[in-house]
């Protein structure tokens, strides 16, 4: 039987720790939460505060949202959430930390609600989660499983369904990134529809993938 279609569901980003990282003991089979990790906040005042992984045993309308803002995506911000800073608090040279949660977390602009340094800290138990927790047990889960580029959600996506972003790094290439998938079906002699969906309203757009090629599609990255 011919393929006419593939559909591939792609679903908003959570980290492995906040959803399942209790899903099993942490361990040598599991690298989970242990509920003992912890980032160091350097405020302004140049004081410092240790802020450990947590949980609400509440799961109302207010937890689900945590973190309320979102955390920045951005190469720069995902940049210092995986690097953090050095103990006198100026950007760390060395190797990744998986120290700067909190402090870029804090480092965002201004928003309603403030930014709580608890929000990026903040995990599900699995009783909490347990659609996705019983669908993890039943059919496995990686919990190795790396984003092929450290920014935004787009250029990921492009990456899982052709192996490259064309150089972008922000949603803003969205349209140029078409290229790469435009042009991996073109060296395949191949065309076809394409249908990127959104699920707020009104968000659903569709065309051919060769009029992402048009000369006006080219910008400056």
């Amino acid at each position: 039987m011919d393929i006419k279609h593939v559909i591939v569901l792609m679903l908003e980003n959570r980290s492995f720790d906040c959803m399942l990282g209790m899903l099993y003991p942490s361990g040598d089979k599991f690298d989970g939460l242990k509920g003992t990790e912890f980032n160091t906040w350097h405020k302004p005042d140049g004081s410092q505060q240790t802020i450990q992984v947590w949980k609400d045993p509440a799961l109302d309308a207010k937890t689900v949202c945590i973190p309320d803002p979102d955390p920045g995506e951005c190469f720069k911000d995902i940049h210092l959430q995986i690097h953090g800073l050095a103990a006198d608090g100026t950007p760390n040279t060395g190797g990744p930390t998986m120290g700067g949660f909190v402090d870029n977390y804090m480092r965002q602009p201004p928003t309603t609600p403030a930014t709580d340094p608890y929000s990026p800290m903040h995990y599900f138990t699995p009783d909490q989660v347990p659609v996705i927790s019983t669908l993890a047990r039943a059919f496995g889960v990686s919990d190795r499983w790396h984003a092929s580029a450290p920014c935004q959600t787009w250029p990921n996506r492009f990456f899982a369904h052709t192996g490259t972003a064309n150089g972008y790094s922000s949603a803003h290439g969205l349209l140029h990134a078409c290229l790469c998938f435009s042009r991996s079906l073109e060296w395949q002699s191949r065309t076809a529809s394409w249908l990127p969906g959104h699920i707020a309203p009104g968000r659903l757009t569709s065309g051919s993938l060769p009029s992402c090629l048009h000369p006006m599609s080219i910008g400056t990255r």
